[in-house]
């Protein structure tokens, strides 16, 4: 499936807006949440944060930024196949206690999912272009060097 038919069927999902997709209640956490713009803009702001972290640059850059560490190889070796199903769920207590114990930090979250949240310190790492997508790329293999965060997640998954 072409990503720009996912995220249309991502866009039809939510039906809201980006700002909105970006929004965190402070009732949820007091991270340093982008409550303006567009997650496109802000993805690219993140990305620029995290290419000094990368273990090389064989990579593609999609469309909307994502980072697409997911070859045709790759794909075939881990089986990772085209899905309709969408992965989406919320960050628990510990979660977000983690990600405010970091919030000038990095905490990749691996297997993300579809976020309804877009967190400044949260890297939204998926083998599923979802519009939260931060860096497409398997589990197996993770494209960063050592030491890169201050945290890992992998919920859910």
């Amino acid at each position: 499936m072409k990503t720009s038919h996912w995220l249309s069927k991502i866009k039809d999902f939510f039906s809201r807006s980006c700002h909105e997709i970006v929004s965190l209640p402070k009732s949820e956490s007091s991270v340093s949440v982008l409550d303006s713009g567009t997650i496109f803009e802000a993805r690219k702001k993140k990305i620029n944060r995290l290419i000094s972290i990368l273990e090389n640059d064989c990579f593609d850059r999609n469309e909307y930024g994502m980072l697409n560490f997911l070859s045709a190889e790759k794909r075939e070796k881990f089986s990772v196949f085209e899905t309709e199903n969408i992965s989406a769920h919320g960050y628990d207590s510990h979660a977000r206690k983690i990600i405010e114990d970091f919030k000038d930090g990095l905490i990749l979250d691996c297997g993300c999912g579809l976020r309804s949240n877009y967190l400044e310190n949260v890297v939204n790492y998926e083998i599923v272009p979802y519009i939260t997508t931060d860096i497409l790329g398997v589990a197996e293999e993770l494209p960063f060097k050592n030491n890169s965060f201050d945290a890992i997640f992998s919920l859910n998954v």
